[in-house]
């Protein structure tokens, strides 16, 4: 007789252990950025591709989205395995010379179990497995039993003792592959890349944490083109003059100014000389401009509104 209490207590264990570690993970790789973000806001430079900040948030960034898709995967397990309605089968996989004829009696033991069980129409998700120790050899789905057939199911059988089947609550195809790919996530992520034969891999579905994962990725893109995008012009350095004298209401050395530009972050510069710059960019616009131009001299590196 087929047992369903086994397979079911290892998949719960696993998926509570993989949602400890990938939380962890995640807020790790959360902390490491926000702490990296913090100090090229302080620098006012967010670095080209290739400097060590950018190889911290890359590889930051890569471990939150694999933590992520953990953590899909184990609240798609909570959803669709372990719902109300879902049926865990276990069946034993006897060891023998002949691995075809030991395949064949299984598969004919599947089928009049599933027949007795009401099952023989439905869907299902399986799993080749050892409990002792444990291994898994193949995760896959199927819509009949005569699908067991198959070359990589046959191989795991010649090595495994356990075939267990999952019939998810939802008698859906969806569902299946949901299932199919999240199990194979987090037994993956809890047992160093097994089930080997699952070369394919199949995609978790995107649930709450991918969609947290999308603002953290909008949220470091804005930062990244708000500071590119700051000193890129000429003009930008006179706007941010202006608005600082407008604000003070009265004549300003060139230094007061920069220092004044610099403590409001209004404007970035690689150079070494800002003054000078400023005060040849002032200088330049009332040359230019004549009674046009913002800006009038009032004494030896001071300047004022008109």
């Amino acid at each position: 007789m087929p047992k369903a209490i086994n397979f079911k207590r290892v998949v719960m264990r696993l998926t509570e252990s993989a949602t400890r570690v990938a939380e962890k993970e995640r807020q790790e790789g959360i902390n490491t950025i926000a702490e990296t973000i913090r100090t090229i806001l302080r620098r006012q430079s967010w670095g080209k591709p290739g400097t060590v900040k950018m190889k911290i948030l890359a590889e930051s960034y890569a471990q939150i989205r694999e933590a992520v898709t953990c953590i899909d995967a184990t609240h798609c397990l909570r959803e669709h395995a372990f719902a109300k309605g879902t049926r865990w089968l276990e069946f034993h996989i006897p060891q023998a010379s002949d691995n075809m004829d030991t395949l064949d009696a299984l598969i004919r033991e599947v089928k009049e179990s599933l027949r007795k069980t009401g099952l023989i129409e439905r869907g299902f998700v399986y799993v080749v497995w050892s409990l002792r120790p444990r291994e898994f050899f193949y995760i896959g789905k199927a819509q009949t039993v005569d699908r067991l057939g198959h070359g990589k199911f046959a191989y795991g059988s010649a090595y495994a003792t356990r075939l267990s089947l999952i019939f998810p609550a939802k008698n859906q195809d969806a569902a299946r592959a949901q299932v199919e790919a999240s199990l194979l996530a987090v037994i993956k992520r809890m047992t160093n890349g097994q089930p080997e034969q699952n070369k394919r891999k199949e995609p978790v579905p995107a649930g709450c944490a991918s969609r947290d994962l999308d603002k953290l990725a909008h949220f470091m893109t804005a930062q990244q083109e708000a500071l590119s995008g700051r000193g890129t012009k000429q003009t930008t350095l006179l706007d941010a003059a202006v608005a600082i004298l407008r604000k003070a209401s009265r004549p300003m050395s060139v230094q007061e100014i920069v220092g004044k530009i610099r403590a409001k972050r209004l404007w970035r510069s690689e150079g070494k000389t800002p003054t000078a710059t400023l005060s040849s960019s002032i200088l330049r616009e009332i040359q230019d401009k004549g009674d046009d131009a913002r800006f009038i001299k009032v004494g030896p590196g001071r300047f004022a509104l008109k």
